[in-house]
């Protein structure tokens, strides 16, 4: 009793005669002042580190109050920060305070913890540095990053790293997977910037996760081995800047995408140079060697944009489809797409038009070509059905009448023309207005080819 009661005596003393310094040692088991003016302190030590609290087994704290190395279960926190770790040393120099935590360090800060084994805080609690296995959770949008090396600002909220091992996310619609080499994260603005080539995964769920805001960053690791997916896509380029508050990204450098879903056969295969997205306006642009594969369809442009709201695509500058045994060009070629399996459901070309298909592969000159200023098509069952020609329209196409090989040609001029089409290619034509049609037979049908030269 009378030990307590000195122990309280002296550290009451050196509140008061150190209250002024930078350590203020509020509360230990045990207290003892060494010659050369250190304080060693044990059990349930309680020190404030001007406005914040430090929690520890044991201290030794320096004759002048400024600096103090501490150890076991140490807990430094102040209203918006709390640090874990095995040992730490505290100090101020140059009236910027510091410190070096080791040892099973986590810090927590608002909705992000970051654990490591080593840390350095510079400016104490603004800025840190963690290293070795380093591991951040970001809990208001389940998210975990690995990474070797990691800069925290805790006053302007950022992250930087630029030895990202990986990052992974999940919403309730979707799981991500990151892998890169290095990032810069603005918390405040939700935006995330990659400054190296990365790969991006994105897989959706086939039922939505519910409670998502309490689910626990960790337990991202585990989750592909408990749900299912629909539908998996692979995004790569060599630079991005994501905004995630209001879902606005851009990639700039060989931007590859892939994606596969469950319920479809063919893949779909992308490719360009820079792409912008906003679901603000709703609009995607991508431009410079735009490349669009799937199934027997592919597409090219050297600009075009994507409304999602109208499931619309635009093709814009130098466009051209190839559809199965079909080639449509055109100045501008405007894609109404299923928003299912994004396949054409109608579209337009607008300008120049041109179309050439071979429906015979084993007789490639018998071509059939149609042209004219605007041309709109309409699709059925993902195959070309319906075209319909308008100003100065005109085509030649070869009459098949059911068998494979044509036993005749016909060329036809006029205003607009409306061509019904089949798997083996034109079955009918109709034309009005200004009215010219030339019927070739048997051996002259070739001749039909000649007047569109």
């Amino acid at each position: 009793m009378k030990r307590s009661f000195y122990i309280f005596i002296i550290l009451l003393l050196a509140s008061q005669l150190f209250g002024q310094s930078l350590l203020n040692i509020k509360k230990a088991d045990f207290f003892r002042q060494t010659k050369d003016g250190r304080r060693i302190i044990h059990g349930h030590v309680r020190i404030e580190y001007d406005i914040y609290k430090v929690d520890c087994d044991s201290a030794i704290v320096g004759k002048d109050l400024k600096s103090a190395k501490l150890f076991r279960n140490v807990v430094l926190r102040d209203t918006s920060l709390t640090i874990h770790c095995d040992k730490a040393d505290i100090f101020r120099f140059e009236d910027k305070r510091s410190a070096y935590l080791t040892g099973n360090v986590k810090i927590h800060h608002k909705d992000v913890s970051v654990f490591g084994k080593t840390a350095n805080i510079v400016e104490l609690f603004d800025r840190l540095m963690v290293k070795d296995s380093v591991r951040v959770e970001y809990y208001q949008t389940p998210s975990l990053l690995f990474c070797k090396e990691l800069k925290y600002d805790m006053k302007k909220e950022t992250i930087v790293s630029t030895t990202i091992d990986s990052v992974f996310a999940i919403d309730s619609l979707k799981y991500y997977e990151l892998k890169t080499d290095r990032a810069f994260y603005d918390l405040n603005s939700s935006t995330l910037q990659l400054n190296s080539k990365y790969d991006l995964k994105v897989n959706e769920f086939v039922n939505p996760i519910e409670n998502i805001s309490g689910f626990k960053p960790i337990n991202i690791l585990s989750i592909k081995d408990t749900v299912k997916f629909k539908s998996w896509l692979n995004f790569k380029a060599v630079k991005g800047t994501f905004r995630f508050d209001n879902n606005i990204f851009s990639a700039r450098g060989g931007c590859e995408l892939s994606r596969y879903v469950e319920s479809e056969p063919d893949t779909l295969f992308f490719q360009c140079d820079n792409i912008d997205h906003s679901s603000i306006t709703g609009i995607t642009q991508f431009d410079k060697n735009v490349s669009i594969e799937k199934g027997k369809m592919s597409v090219t442009t050297d600009y075009g944009e994507f409304h999602e709201k109208s499931d619309l695509v635009k093709l814009l500058i130098s466009p051209k489809v190839i559809n199965d045994k079909s080639t449509i060009t055109g100045d501008t070629i405007l894609i109404y797409a299923d928003n299912q399996n994004f396949f054409p459901k109608e579209a337009s070309v607008i300008s120049n038009a041109n179309f050439i298909s071979i429906p015979d592969s084993n007789n490639v000159r018998e071509i059939d070509r149609m042209k004219g200023r605007k041309m709109d098509m309409w699709f059925k069952d993902e195959k070309l059905s319906k075209i319909l020609i308008s100003k100065e329209a005109e085509i030649v196409y070869f009459i098949r009448e059911g068998q494979a090989e044509s036993n005749a040609s016909n060329y036809l001029l006029g205003d607009t023309l409306v061509i019904h089409l089949d798997e083996k290619g034109i079955t009918k034509a109709k034309i009005k207005g200004g009215c010219e049609g030339i019927y070739y037979p048997g051996n002259l049908k070739m001749k039909a080819l000649e007047k569109t030269k």
